[in-house]
């Protein structure tokens, strides 16, 4: 039986790429500080996790991001060099 592999790897510790999410908010038109300072940072004064309110006043701020936008974003990520370099042995 065939089988396909599938992953999603998502790198929230920024060990892979530098800043993905900062690459994300600008690849969507916004500088990432603005997006941080202005839009996110009053959020975590609240008491807000940083991560919810990131992901929170991302969907509030561009709630039409498509899988297609996300899937043209991922292909122009800045990764660290040898970071997609894997050995299967």
């Amino acid at each position: 039986m065939a089988h396909n592999t599938i992953a999603i790897v998502a790198d929230c510790d920024d060990t892979l790429a530098p800043d993905t999410t900062g690459q994300l908010i600008e690849a969507l038109g916004t500088p990432a500080k603005e997006f941080f300072d202005d839009t996110m940072a009053p959020l975590v004064r609240e008491g807000w996790d940083p991560s919810l309110a990131y992901m929170h006043r991302l969907a509030g701020r561009f709630p039409e991001l498509t899988l297609l936008q996300l899937q043209q974003i991922a292909q122009q990520l800045r990764f660290y060099p040898g970071a997609l370099a894997f050995s299967h042995d």
